[in-house]
């Protein structure tokens, strides 16, 4: 809309209709649009889905603070692309029955 400002590091949902002045650090959606949360707020949210939804071994040997050579990066990323797309698969497989269960 005209004249509506959205602040800096906001996330406006796909579609919304933004009436009125988002604020810094703020997460909008819908018509019109209104405060979901805050970006911390979805952050944390995000980071506590991920720590159940992790796969078992995914980046389970790298230490924080440690600096790892380029070629180490390059190796690990190949490994755990395959650890990534097998969970995936599981997951996308318990979908598809669940819904044929229906």
């Amino acid at each position: 809309m005209p004249d509506v400002k959205i602040g800096p590091n906001s996330i406006v949902g796909a579609y919304s209709v933004v009436a009125k002045n988002v604020p810094p650090d703020t997460v909008v959606a819908g018509n019109p649009a209104r405060k979901i949360r805050t970006v911390s707020e979805y952050r944390e949210k995000i980071l506590k889905k991920w720590e159940v939804q992790r796969p078992v071994g995914y980046l389970s040997d790298l230490q924080e603070g440690v600096k790892y050579s380029p070629s180490f990066i390059e190796s690990r990323k190949r490994e755990e692309i395959h650890i990534l797309m097998k969970h995936l698969s599981k997951q996308l497989w318990k979908e598809k029955s669940a819904d044929y269960a229906d």
